[in-house]
């Protein structure tokens, strides 16, 4: 039907205007069920913006560009963020971000960062101006500053047009699998956007919609975090696998995701912490996955897992497994006298302030040129020796090698990928592996799967993986179970060396364990 006519000049606020003003939008989205949880995540990275509830457009986004090319970076950012010492963190990753700019000032940020997070939502996202108008303002500024926004402005560019090339691709053409895994699941990899930077993750869903069981009979989803230098295409062999294992739960859905800075995703010349990636993960579960999760990941992927859990939380966080995780693990009486000497937790500390006289180590980075310069060598070096490295840490399946090392090597290859490396220097404070699962299982729920590949070469080496298991499952008494499973001949990446043995461990966990208590 016709739309009735719009009057001459009706007021904002007129009952009979038929476009609401944009204040009435915003409100109208604050108040919606569907919306609300976007809305909060907006708000949650108001920081990132510094521009409080106004409105994003295109003036807003001119006025960005103008300001930073007549002022420079670290005049627009103190404009967007005030001082660097004069604002209360709201959150672990904004604390992260102003222990590095207090430093020095935001001149000691990675350069080209102050651009990207300025320009994260307004024009990498919402595309409030277009790309090729900022170029063009960049090129002509000349300046260094505008040179190295410049660059991060074409990586950009660059992940969109790779991000482009795999959604055309079909599946088997993405990543060499078919289509279906021959179990009725359908493996792909799709892109979603988290403040404006694509990152790309595996998802493996029914292939033929099935009947949704009772909610209580319905098995959480499975999240999966890599490792470092891997990426989410490393648990396409434990997706399927637990597709086959999973015959008796219909509608089962499992995603792993690259996070920033590793993989497909882009990699942007920020400040990374550990802290950057916990958001990441924390974000994915609510934005796209929005159900109870099973949470799991390898390596550094194990410890960003185990970081994520400890905010959500069991009512949707089910479950955590480790595939030989990062972390420090403590005995009960070394975390509770740890607690006492630094005067609270790590977290409790981060909260008051900065430094010892808080509790914590002091940020003392090296210079950027060096730290750059030691990024770009370690490279150099690294680059030819991935696959004889990789040799090592496959012990029963090497011939996964070539394919894994040839995808390493590509993702190290894209533009910033070295900063990712250089970024380690800025690592935040270490939350102890105690600290997370005391948060995580406060009130006696929760549960932990350990599966271990015994004989890793990384992690202290094949004679401290019992050790290592020992402490994870006996890290914290409120957990409601804890259980190991041991992979005698697999090393650091158990779910990809030996992905059926994960799966059935995996399966048997999440039916006694984790079901077990919503059918009781």
């Amino acid at each position: 039907p016709a739309l009735p006519p719009c009057p001459a000049s009706p007021p904002a606020s007129s009952p009979t205007s038929v476009v609401p003003a944009p204040a009435e939008l915003w409100a109208a989205a604050k108040a919606s069920a569907s919306c609300a949880e976007q809305v909060r995540l907006r708000e949650a990275t108001a920081y990132v913006r510094g521009l409080g509830d106004d409105v994003a457009g295109e003036r807003v986004a001119l006025q960005l560009l103008e300001d930073f090319v007549a002022d420079g970076p670290e005049l627009l950012a103190e404009k967007l963020w005030g001082s660097p010492e004069g604002r209360l963190p709201g959150s672990k990753e904004e604390w992260a971000f102003r222990r590095v700019a207090r430093r020095e000032g935001y001149g000691g940020l990675v350069p080209g960062e102050v651009f990207s997070r300025a320009f994260s939502e307004h024009l990498l996202w919402l595309g409030c101006i277009s790309t090729r108008a900022v170029a063009q303002k960049l090129i002509a500024s000349q300046s260094d500053a505008a040179a190295v926004a410049l660059q991060a402005l074409e990586a950009h560019e660059w992940h969109r047009l790779l991000a482009l090339q795999d959604v055309q691709a079909s599946p088997a053409a993405a990543e060499g699998r078919g289509a279906a895994d021959g179990v009725g699941r359908r493996v792909e990899f799709r892109y979603w956007r988290w403040r404006g930077y694509l990152l790309r993750y595996l998802v493996a869903t029914p292939a033929t919609p099935a009947a949704s069981p009772p909610t209580s009979a319905r098995p959480p989803a499975c999240v999966a975090v890599h490792g470092f230098a891997a990426s989410c295409a490393q648990f396409d062999g434990l997706a399927e696998a637990l597709a086959a294992e999973a015959g008796a739960w219909p509608g089962t859905e499992f995603y792993a995701l690259d996070m920033l800075g590793f993989g497909h995703a882009e990699k942007p010349p920020l400040s990374f912490t550990q802290y950057i990636w916990e958001q990441c993960v924390k974000d994915f579960v609510l934005a796209v996955v929005r159900q109870p999760v099973v949470l799991m990941g390898n390596s550094i992927g194990g410890y960003i897992s185990q970081s994520a859990a400890a905010y959500i939380g069991p009512d949707l966080c089910l479950g955590v497994v480790l595939f030989n995780s990062a972390g420090p693990v403590l005995s009960r009486e070394e975390y509770c006298a740890k607690v006492k000497a630094e005067g609270g937790t790590t977290l409790e500390n981060m909260r008051r302030g900065y430094g010892a006289e808080f509790g914590l180590q002091e940020y003392s980075p090296p210079p950027q040129w060096l730290v750059d310069g030691f990024a770009g060598l370690l490279f150099g070096i690294l680059q030819p020796l991935i696959e004889p490295i990789l040799k090592t840490l496959y012990p029963s399946n090497p011939e996964l090698v070539p394919e894994l090392a040839e995808g390493i090597l590509r993702d190290s290859k894209d533009p910033f990928a070295a900063n990712v490396i250089a970024s380690f220097s800025r690592l935040g404070p270490n939350r102890t592996s105690n600290e997370l699962f005391d948060l995580y299982a406060a009130g006696g729920r929760g549960h932990l799967l350990v599966c271990q590949g015994m004989a890793d070469k990384l992690g202290g080496g094949p004679d401290n993986q019992p050790r290592r298991v020992q402490g994870f499952t006996t890290i914290c008494p409120e957990l409601q179970s804890s259980r190991a499973t041991l992979l005698d001949r697999c090393g650091h990446c158990p779910h990809h060396e030996a992905p059926e043995q994960a799966a059935r461990a995996i399966r048997a966990w999440i039916e006694e364990d984790v079901m077990a208590p919503a059918r009781s």
